[in-house]
C-alpha cells in the first residue's frame, strides 16, 4: 500500500457508506431485496444489464420504478450499451446518481455531462482492465468514480486485487475525489478498501446471499471502522 492510501486512512472522518447491490431477474425479486435493506442502508444500488454490454440481463423498468417508488435514494448502475439513451426514463423515475461505463461511451466527459443536465449525479465506473489514465480527463465532471472488483455482469466473483491499487492511485491524484468499489466487497476486502481510501462500498452476494442482510451490513460497517 502507498504512503498516500497509509495517511488517508489515518485521517478519514467520515464513515464509509455500504451500499446493498440488488441485481434482479424480476419485479418481485427487487421488490424482496429493497424490503430486506429497508431502513438498513442510505441508498442501494440497482443493477441495470441489457445482455449487450455484459453477458447478462436484469429486469429494472423506469417506467414501474416511476410508478411504485423505493422507500430509500437509489442509484442506477447502467452496464449497458447505450446509456444516454436510458437518463430520461431513470431521471423521471426518481434516480438520484447515474453510474456509466467509461467503455461504453465514446466521449466520457460530454457524457457526464448530460447525465447532470437531467438533474442527476454523474459517475464514473470503470472495468478492472480500464486504468485510471484512461478517464483522468473526464474526472472533473464526474461527482463519483466506482472502481470495479470485478468484471461486470454477475455476483458472486471473486474479487481482484487490481481495485485496491486503482483506488490508492486514484485517492492520490485526486484527494477530493468520491471513490465508489462494486464486486467482490466481503468482510476483509472491504477494510482493505477503505484503507485504500474508498468512500463507499456496495455488496450485492455479501449483503444478499447471506440470508441475513442486517447482520451482513453490521459486520460491513464494522470492518470499515477506523479506530480513534
Amino acid at each position: 500500500m502507498s504512503a498516500a492510501s497509509i495517511r488517508y486512512a489515518n485521517t478519514k472522518t467520515m464513515p464509509v457508506e455500504i451500499i446493498p447491490a440488488i441485481l434482479a431477474k424480476d419485479e418481485k425479486e427487487l421488490r424482496r431485496k429493497v424490503e430486506s435493506v429497508e431502513g438498513l442502508c442510505e441508498t442501494v444500488q440497482i443493477d441495470v444489464m441489457d445482455g449487450k454490454f455484459v453477458d447478462n440481463a436484469t429486469w429494472a423498468d423506469p417506467d414501474r420504478f416511476r410508478k411504485m417508488p423505493l422507500p430509500m435514494p437509489y442509484e442506477v448502475h447502467l452496464m449497458v450499451a447505450d446509456p444516454l439513451e436510458r437518463l430520461d426514463a431513470w431521471s423521471l423515475a426518481g434516480c438520484q446518481r447515474a453510474l456509466i461505463h467509461a467503455e461504453s461511451v465514446d466521449d466520457l466527459a460530454e457524457a457526464l455531462r448530460t447525465v447532470k443536465s437531467y438533474g442527476m449525479e454523474a459517475g464514473i465506473s470503470v472495468n478492472p482492465e480500464t486504468p485510471v489514465s484512461a478517464i483522468e480527463d473526464a474526472v472533473a465532471e464526474a461527482d463519483v468514480v466506482q472502481v470495479m472488483g470485478v468484471h461486470p455482469g454477475w455476483m458472486g466473483q471473486e474479487f481482484q486485487e487490481v481495485a485496491v491499487e486503482k483506488v490508492a492511485e486514484l485517492r492520490e491524484k485526486f484527494p477530493e475525489l468520491i471513490i465508489e468499489v462494486d464486486g467482490g466487497v466481503s468482510v476483509g476486502v472491504a477494510r482493505r478498501l477503505a484503507d485504500a481510501g474508498a468512500d463507499r462500498l456496495v455488496s450485492g452476494s455479501a449483503v444478499f446471499n447471506s440470508g441475513a442482510p442486517a447482520k451482513s451490513l453490521d459486520a460491513l460497517r464494522a470492518d470499515v471502522e477506523f479506530e480513534e
